[in-house]
């Protein structure tokens, strides 16, 4: 008896599974609310910002100063590329350089290739990175550079770096860099 009922039943639930395969009846439309756009909105002005607070040494012009000047130096010993003396920068930084970040930069340094060949700096500028941590500075440096690659054609371009400077026993050290384009 359960045989004869289950070969009926499959059929019938076949058929209906392919009948609202092809006549999916009507489809609700999404409903529509009266809200006001996000730029519409009032938006409650409870919640408070906490205000800025700028580290002691932020407030100190020749930290700012100083701090700078030795992320200008910085990129401006690495950025360039001499293919006479292509590590020749590795002892100019090793003096503002923190000590494991100069073990890094001597184990893989920078080498002239076929598309850079040689390149030089023509201008640089530099702006501040907000940084919350005491006694570090963050710094944007952009370097415009002179390119030639090893057949001589030459073109300018910038390259971005983000430069750490933080105090190492009394003196300010740089600790770290990134670079972009």
């Amino acid at each position: 008896m359960k045989k004869k009922l289950f070969f009926p039943a499959a059929i019938v639930f076949l058929a209906i599974a392919v009948a609202a395969a092809f006549f999916p009846g009507e489809k609700e439309e999404p409903k529509k609310t009266n809200l006001p756009a996000a730029s519409e909105q009032e938006y409650k002005k409870t919640d408070k910002i906490p205000a800025h607070k700028d580290n002691e040494e932020d407030l100190k012009p020749e930290v700012l100063q100083e701090t700078k000047e030795l992320a200008e130096q910085f990129v401006k010993e690495i950025a360039p590329i001499n293919p006479k003396e292509p590590t020749k920068y590795l002892e100019t930084i090793k003096p503002i350089v923190d000590q494991e970040l100069y073990q890094k930069m001597t184990t893989n340094p920078a080498r002239p290739t076929l598309t850079t060949y040689k390149r030089e700096i023509l201008d640089i500028q530099t702006f501040p990175v907000d940084d919350i941590l005491p006694e570090r500075k963050k710094w944007n440096v952009i370097a415009f550079v002179r390119t030639s690659d090893n057949a001589g054609n030459t073109s300018e371009d910038q390259l971005w770096y983000w430069v750490s400077v933080a105090k190492k026993a009394g003196k300010w050290k740089i600790t770290g860099f990134e670079e972009g384009e």
